[in-house]
């Protein structure tokens, strides 16, 4: 009877232990996830960017001042929709060839632009935040035919627009001010839209395109189910739950995007997944099939925004990730027998709690600041787990 009552004593502390130890997983996982969109967006992309125009904080400290005070007085004159709106009277009479690049409605394009001049009068003290801001919106502006060349006429619409509202408050300091930031602002879309125009914008573009017509699930599932099609032998790999599998799909695709125009660090990323996918049972042949998939899907959810660029620039950036992919799976193969022999022995001479109490012992002697690290960022972690358990 005693024993009976610690075999279910037991079984009812391993059963909570491995409870705690999935819920941990799981907080983890969304955390990670949540991590992916808030940085990327499900498409910020982590690789080369364009470095930002050359500037004086001199400059900064002269004219900051002016930009902020104007734009706020701007604001107290005119109002959002007011300036908006007359901008783009401004610019429609004074410069009507640019006016087929504005094709949503007027009232929300007015809000769009004051949204962002006011963001330029947020980061005014930091001019790498300006072109940031423009590193970001570089893509829609490729995709919308935007050019540099379209930065001067547009400066003098808002200059006219500013004075007409600002009237004698318009001095020749206010002027030089916004003179200065815009010609910041020009040469960055310069730099910004010559980096874009690299080969990997048209991975970037439509995948940017895919994002705003579907969501993360959506194109994971998309992916899941064409690949369940064409090969559903393959659904012993993929043997996990539909969500679950849409989801790291298009993680995947995420990270290949992100790193489109950076190979190294595409590279270092991918060697993983290809040792994880050993163990999965994945052969080289089968990154041909999903490769095909992909560029089918992404025609799919892409629409008018796909090319014959699009399809080739995906194949490619596929190609690198496969090669890159193959070699970390060709190496696992060659070692994961030694190792798994290797695993085997120690587990006939010693129990798990013995192997790592040797473990524990022999980095405490070696590497005591390490230990140290680990353990304070795994009590951190427990104790972040069970208050979000709470």
């Amino acid at each position: 009877s005693q024993a009976h009552s610690q075999a279910r004593s037991q079984a009812r502390s391993q059963a909570r232990s491995q409870a705690r130890s999935q819920a941990r997983s799981s907080h983890r996982k969304d955390r990670s996830q949540k991590k992916f969109v808030q940085e990327k967006g499900g498409r910020r992309r982590l690789g080369k960017k364009a470095k930002h125009p050359p500037y004086q904080q001199a400059d900064v400290d002269q004219h900051a001042p002016f930009i902020r005070q104007s734009w706020n007085r701007t604001l107290e004159l005119a109002g959002y929709s007011g300036f908006g709106n007359a901008f783009y009277d401004n610019l429609f009479s004074d410069a009507p060839d640019l006016q087929s690049l504005f094709t949503r409605r007027r009232d929300e394009m007015a809000v769009k632009f004051v949204d962002m001049l006011s963001t330029l009068e947020h980061n005014i003290d930091s001019p790498p935040k300006l072109h940031d801001t423009l590193e970001d919106l570089s893509v829609m502006h490729i995709r919308r035919g935007v050019q540099a060349a379209y930065m001067k006429p547009m400066g003098e619409v808002l200059f006219k627009s500013l004075k007409q509202v600002l009237g004698e408050e318009w001095t020749e300091q206010t002027e030089a001010a916004w003179t200065w930031v815009w010609s910041f602002m020009t040469e960055s879309m310069a730099r910004t839209l010559q980096q874009g125009n690299e080969s990997s914008s048209h991975v970037i573009m439509s995948w940017d395109a895919a994002l705003e017509k579907h969501s993360e699930m959506e194109v994971g599932e998309m992916v899941y189910d064409a690949v369940m099609l064409v090969a559903p032998n393959l659904r012993q790999i993929f043997s996990r739950p539909r969500q679950v599998m849409a989801m790291k799909f298009f993680d995947m695709m995420g990270t290949i995007v992100s790193f489109a125009d950076d190979e190294e660090r595409m590279n270092q990323q991918l060697l993983w997944q290809g040792i994880r996918h050993v163990q999965y049972g994945a052969k080289p042949q089968h990154s041909t099939i999903l490769g095909n998939v992909i560029v089918s899907v992404m025609e799919n959810v892409a629409g008018e925004e796909w090319s014959e660029e699009s399809e080739t620039a995906w194949r490619e950036l596929w190609d690198k990730a496969t090669k890159a992919m193959m070699l970390a799976i060709k190496d696992a193969e060659q070692h994961t027998a030694i190792v798994d022999e290797m695993w085997k022995g120690m587990q006939k001479k010693a129990t798990p709690t013995t192997f790592g109490s040797l473990m524990a012992s022999l980095m405490t002697k070696h590497h005591p600041d390490l230990v140290t690290k680990f353990t304070r960022s795994y009590v951190a972690d427990t104790k972040k787990d069970e208050e979000e358990d709470s």
